[in-house]
This record gives C-alpha cells, structure tokens and sequence, in this order.
C-alpha cells in the first residue's frame, strides 16, 4: 500500500523478479506486504530503499532524502551511492560502513554533489514517539510541528495552499514553534503568531510575516 502526501508523484514498474517504485517528487509512505522473491524498491534520486515487509515514509527534498521508519529495518550503507537496503541485522553487522534503522529512527541523507567525494552524510536519529506521529500526522490530515524553525512551518504550509506564507525577516525564520494545524488552516497559523509579536499583511495570493517594529 502507498500513501501520497500533496504534489507526490510516484512510477511503478513491476516485474516477475522485483517490486519497483520510483518517488519522482513529494512524499510517501509504503506498506510492504513481505516477499523475499519478490523485494520492494524505492528509487528517490540516486538513493534506494529495499523493503521485505515493513512500513516506512519516504520524503524527497531539493538537498536531501529523508526516511522514517515506522516498523521493520532499512540499513543505510553511504558507501554505494547513498543505497538503502533493507537488511538482516548480521548483514548490516558485517559492513561497518551500514547504518541499521529500527523502528521508530529518522535518517537523512544529503544530496549535495558539490564536496568532491562520492559518500554523502547520513544523519541517523532515534525519535520519541511524539515526534514520529508528528511527521507522519500529514497522513490523518495534520501538521504538527515542534521546535521548529517558522520557515519550516511556512514551506509546510505553502505545499498545501495556493496562498503563500513569505517572512520577510531572517531571525523570524529562524525562531521555532509548535503546534498542530490542518493543512489549509495557515489563518489559524497566523493569528496564533501574533501572540508573539508577529506583523502579517496580506497582498494578493501571499501573507507576508515580519516582527513587530
């Protein structure tokens, strides 16, 4: 099963011998029925994710692949071309340079090809289960942030809604903030800035946010 988040996009081609889908942009998250004759690949620009049986969400960002891992492994392995793999823990075990994702882990890997080598970080981080319902709220139809930055929350919200979120402030973008929304509620997003000291003026098809002279 897939599930596609706003603007994805995904290609299937399936064969007698594997499972293929490639996420050409957005989001999704996948729900594998387990085949060992069969293995599920994800194809996300030059990174892979090979599943058996698990379930997972796979999101395609300009600079970097991020992956969450809801349950069953994904091992990481930077060393072949930013690959993913989903692997049996003796098999990750056996090359150093794997990282094994349980359930519950996030792990991001850049895409940037500007540093002249062929590796790309991997950062693997262990979620508390409040942060992990959070990034995949947007499948009940929810945005729920923590801690961040607004102009995170504003490109979240700009992904759903024609009207758009624009700060004109860089220490704005950079102040984080929480709670939750849906999708089309950027209003609600906006009267609850202004608590704290937030400016919004609305031109046209955008709202631009600065803080308060």
């Amino acid at each position: 099963m897939v599930l596609l988040n706003t603007d994805s996009a995904i290609a299937v081609d399936y064969t007698v011998a594997q499972r293929n889908v490639q996420l050409t942009r957005g989001e999704a998250f996948f729900n594998v029925a387990r085949d060992t004759s069969r293995p599920f690949m994800v194809h996300v620009g030059s990174v892979s994710v090979r599943a058996v049986g698990t379930a997972f969400n796979v999101r395609f960002r300009p600079d970097a692949v991020e992956v969450v891992v809801k349950e069953g492994r994904v091992s990481v392995n930077p060393a072949t071309a930013s690959t993913f793999a989903l692997a049996a823990p003796k098999a990750a075990q056996a090359d150093e340079n794997r990282h094994l994702l349980q359930a519950g882990q996030f792990a991001k890997i850049s895409l940037a090809r500007d540093r002249g080598d062929e590796t790309s970080p991997v950062e693997v981080d262990a979620m508390e289960a409040q942060r992990l319902d959070g990034l995949l709220a947007w499948q009940s139809g929810r945005l729920e942030f923590s801690e961040t930055p607004l102009a995170e929350v504003a490109a979240e919200f700009n992904r759903y809604n024609r009207h758009k979120l624009v700060i004109d402030d860089p220490t704005l973008a950079s102040q984080t903030f929480g709670g939750s929304f849906a999708p089309g509620g950027y209003d609600s997003l906006v009267d609850a800035l202004k608590s704290f000291g937030v400016v919004a003026v609305r031109s046209g098809d955008a709202t631009i946010l600065r803080r308060a002279d």
